[in-house]
């Protein structure tokens, strides 16, 4: 249901999956896709946290840490 209400239904590139497909879309529509990044305090996590955070357009991440310091690193990137 979140997904359509973010224009993926309507979207006619189906070439695409996942993220790619859900963030194309999106911009299409006007609207980020909002997406829960877990373990964001990590390596990877954070990763791919500051790489959704670069296209503002498309995604709209959201990190989930598990300490102060973690998220202090996260903020860094761009967490609010």
């Amino acid at each position: 249901q979140a997904m359509k209400s973010a224009g993926v239904s309507a979207c006619p590139m189906r070439a695409y999956s996942g993220l790619v497909l859900a963030g194309l879309c999106a911009a299409a529509a006007g609207t980020p896709v909002r997406v829960m990044v877990t373990g964001a305090g990590g390596r990877t996590g954070a990763l791919t946290f500051k790489k959704l955070a670069e296209r503002p357009l498309e995604f709209a991440p959201v990190g989930l840490v598990r300490s102060g310091k973690a998220a202090k690193r996260l903020r860094k990137v761009g967490g609010a």
